[in-house]
């Protein structure tokens, strides 16, 4: 004979049982930008600040008058930066976070810790991403489309989208050049195919092919991060322009070393790289891969590598490697905010980034973390960064192709 009080049977008797917390799988870790020693002096409309290329050259090996002859005084530039401006808002229904407060009855967690929180978290994943690009915000390109799954050229970009990211196309990749109408939003991702979903791609007009994709509106306006500063491409003779600076007259000194040549091994760029940082009179104490890429050269390398555990061995898993070089030893650093097809080189003493007020911060200029909403029955809170990526001394700076 079989039991009638069963939980089925009794259902109306039992309570669901709920987990705390909430497990925070959005929140993602930026070694590098984090490292970037940061310095919330911007004030005034721009810094300018100067690099000396070099010294006089009135020496000869002949009479005084021919070294006077010379007539040349030291050389140098002044680089003009601007602040790079990037908000965000966050809006709470006044009922969802009053029933919130009943926490750990009402909800998981408190609705501001989760989201406001959580939104500073996004933000810095945003500037993550910025601090190794262009300024110009390329999250990916397009390779094919399949109904509303777009496979990109690069399949580790996928990572580089969010669900419910609005992603916008242009066929350039300067953020300006041939803009297509209309956006979506992303509602699946798959990192290992390499594939977005959006909502409806036909709601961005004529996608094709080769486009390149962005997170609407983040076109313009980014942080000027590694690759407008250190670029693979030299600044090209009499056409280069950054911050009022024709960075071409040298540039190894004024927009660090380069290496593109994807058929030596990342360990070899590196140590190419530091040599001509080295050349240059420049120290290096940093290598930044991507984590493919990291692990790629670990794999290579073996026992001639040190672990920054200590002892010259250490389980695998761990974050920092170190390398001799030329320019110094490197602790290499496994980031998946740089991207797959580069390799960075640098002191990180010389760099930094400048802000007005703190790097990422919720605006309280009237004492108020929160706003109301005039017009409905919830808050607003507002999250912006105003600064800007400088690399007071480019030299010490360098970039390969992988």
């Amino acid at each position: 004979m079989s039991a009638n009080g069963t939980i089925p049977t009794l259902a109306y008797l039992f309570k669901h049982m709920y987990d705390t917390g909430v497990a925070d799988e959005a929140l993602r870790l930026h070694p590098t930008i984090e490292g970037i020693p940061k310095m919330a002096d911007f004030g005034g409309d721009q810094i300018n600040y100067a690099v000396k290329i070099n010294n006089a050259q009135n020496i000869t090996s002949g009479a005084l008058s021919k070294a006077q002859a010379v007539g040349t005084a030291s050389k140098g530039v002044q680089f003009q930066m601007v602040r790079k401006i990037k908000r965000g808002t966050i809006t709470l229904d006044v009922e969802a976070l009053e029933a919130a407060k009943l926490q750990p009855e009402g909800a998981f967690a408190t609705l501001v810790v989760n989201e406001v929180d959580g939104f500073v978290n996004e933000f810095m994943d945003r500037m993550g991403f910025d601090i190794f690009r262009d300024g110009y915000g390329v999250r990916g390109q397009v390779s094919s489309i399949s109904t509303n799954t777009i496979t990109l050229v690069t399949a580790d970009d996928a990572r580089n989208f969010k669900v419910g990211m609005p992603v916008a196309a242009y066929t350039g990749s300067d953020g300006a050049t041939g803009q297509r109408t209309g956006t979506s939003p992303v509602t699946n991702i798959d990192e290992d195919a390499g594939t977005i979903t959006l909502s409806n791609v036909s709601s961005i007009a004529s996608l094709s092919a080769n486009d390149f994709l962005y997170a609407d509106p983040e076109t313009t306006g980014n942080l000027e991060g590694m690759e407008m500063c250190t670029p693979l491409t030299a600044p090209g003779v009499g056409t280069d322009s950054f911050r009022s600076v024709d960075r071409s007259q040298n540039a190894s000194l004024l927009a660090g070393s380069r290496i593109n040549d994807t058929s030596t091994m990342i360990e070899e760029n590196a140590g190419k790289i530091a040599v001509k940082i080295r050349q240059n009179g420049g120290r290096a104490d940093t290598l930044v891969l991507n984590p493919q890429r990291y692990w790629e050269m670990v794999r290579r390398l073996g026992a001639k590598i040190m672990y920054s555990g200590g002892g010259g061995s250490a389980d695998y898993g761990f974050e920092k490697v170190l390398i001799n070089s030329p320019a110094g030893v490197l602790g290499v650093v496994s980031d998946p905010d740089c991207p797959t097809n580069r390799g960075r080189v640098f002191l990180n003493s010389s760099h930094r980034i400048r802000t007005l007020k703190e790097f990422v911060h919720i605006a309280n200029e009237d004492g108020l973390y929160n706003l109301r909403v005039y017009n409905d029955d919830s808050i607003e809170t507002r999250v912006r960064s105003m600064g800007n990526y400088q690399q007071p001394e480019p030299r010490n700076h360098g970039v390969f192709a992988i």
